[in-house]
């Protein structure tokens, strides 16, 4: 007749929260299978102190339970290793899920923080009417991006990237020179001036030859 074995099912704690972060709520699964783990190898020392294993015999050749060991210890220690192994497991899937949400949202934070960067270095001025048109377009060549941004000849440019009439101190394009060469080929907001009224253009790709051959001071 076999001896009886108690269930103790493991209960996991909750640690979702809506004021958990990510990184939070990884750690707080890394800290549940820790206290696991460590209870495995308390499990574990009973089998050693008894010098059994999880394939040592219980019984003896009459079938009867030895005598020369706690078999009731035994027994309720094999079967909680085989649940917390199981837990284990479980929450080592867990974590694998948290740490991909940690990594996701490093990125995307990463990806805003790049962007707003760009938004604040790039973005036109709220204002614009109190913008004074400081360059004219003196010609805009066929599939060239300025083009395919919709500038025109004989467009008044308020706004270039940063740049604005205050940037320039004398007659001289070496403001727009030095910005056009630390972003080149990269995209740039331009405002201009035209007979339509205020517009906004978007150059994909500023090239140096393009402003130095078309726009006049």
């Amino acid at each position: 007749m076999g001896i009886p074995i108690p269930r103790f099912p493991t209960e996991f704690k909750s640690p979702v929260s809506q004021e958990m972060t990510p990184h939070e709520y990884a750690l707080s699964l890394i800290a549940q299978r820790d206290e696991i783990e460590k209870e495995i190898r308390e499990q574990q020392a009973i089998l050693a102190s008894e010098k059994t294993t999880f394939s040592t015999p219980l019984v003896d050749a009459e079938g009867f339970p030895r005598a020369d060991i706690d078999v009731y210890s035994i027994r309720l220690a094999r079967v909680r290793i085989i649940e917390l192994t199981n837990d284990s497991k479980d929450l080592t899937e867990k974590i694998a899920k948290a740490i991909e949400v940690v990594h996701s949202a490093q990125r995307e934070e990463e990806a805003s923080k790049e962007s707003s960067s760009a938004q604040s270095d790039e973005t036109p001025a709220t204002n614009l009417s109190d913008l004074q048109p400081f360059v004219r377009v003196d010609g805009v060549a066929p599939g060239s991006p300025a083009s395919e941004a919709g500038l025109l000849r004989e467009d008044h440019i308020l706004k270039f990237g940063t740049l604005t009439a205050a940037s320039f101190t004398a007659r001289s394009l070496q403001p727009l020179a030095s910005y056009v060469s630390s972003h080149e080929n990269v995209c740039a907001h331009i405002e201009t001036l035209m007979e339509l009224g205020l517009m906004g253009h978007i150059i994909s790709k500023q090239s140096r030859s393009w402003y130095e051959e078309h726009l006049k001071l």
